[in-house]
């Protein structure tokens, strides 16, 4: 029996969360997906978990959160030595690459960060450009600990 939506409940995909933003298995919901706090899902895209979970499991949801723990760090510390250099095409290409990872795990706030940075680096609007980065080193950390869990499995 699915949840109800009221005060209490509000289901999505199997999920329920409720009013403490608690997530928990709907009745009768197939098992799966990572459950997550109603935070954590404000960070990533749950249908982008869910598409990518449909396709290789939670092993592959796994993978892919590992893949990008290790990298983004790396294209991150990439962007940001660019701009101390004041290589803007550098900060661009960094924005760029960023974008596509995080868009294909849904990590879509931080993604428009991304494009964003592109934009700016690209039309030379330094004072910009070092916003979006700061933004984006506060982004991560808060996109990282979501991904931290879902390399884990548990939720």
């Amino acid at each position: 029996m699915p949840c109800g939506i009221g005060s209490a409940w509000v289901q999505w995909g199997g999920m329920s969360v409720s009013a403490e933003g608690r997530c928990a298995p709907c009745p009768g919901a197939p098992a799966g997906i990572v459950e997550f706090s109603r935070g954590a899902w404000d960070l990533l895209d749950r249908r982008a978990i869910a598409d990518i979970e449909a396709i290789g499991g939670q092993a592959l949801v796994r993978e892919l959160a590992g893949a990008l723990l290790a990298d983004v760090p790396a294209r991150l510390a990439k962007a940001q030595a660019a701009w101390a250099a004041g290589d803007l095409a550098g900060v661009a290409e960094a924005g760029h690459s960023l974008k596509s990872s995080l868009g294909q795990v849904g990590a879509n706030a931080m993604a428009t960060v991304c494009e964003r940075l592109e934009e700016e680096a690209e039309a030379g609007a330094p004072q910009r450009v070092s916003d979006l980065l700061e933004r984006l080193v506060a982004e991560w950390a808060r996109v990282e600990g979501v991904l931290r869990t879902l390399r884990s499995g548990t939720g």
